[in-house]
């Protein structure tokens, strides 16, 4: 479980650094057509910017998900044991 949840942490990430990258890029673009005027994104690029936006979110559920899980299974594996001990300490 731990594995899967350092895989997760990868990808997100990934879309994260995609993310910031998208605005980059187009302006690299912009400047090199030299376009006038403020710069702006394409729809496509604002549809990638949505989904990565949206992945970026299913990614980050998906981590605190899997984190509160294995949290909850390591409560179950130490058990009792520690609450006692805790409390008589």
């Amino acid at each position: 479980m731990k594995l899967g949840l350092a895989h997760e942490k990868k990808l997100m990430g990934q879309l994260v650094e995609d993310y910031t990258r998208i605005e980059g890029r187009s302006q690299e673009a912009w400047e090199r057509a030299n376009k006038r005027g403020q710069h702006k994104l394409s729809p496509q690029e604002e549809q990638q910017k949505a989904t990565a936006e949206v992945n970026i979110k299913r990614y980050r559920e998906s981590v605190a998900k899997i984190e509160n899980e294995i949290a909850e299974y390591e409560e179950l594996l130490n058990g009792p044991a520690s609450t006692t001990d805790l409390q008589s300490g």
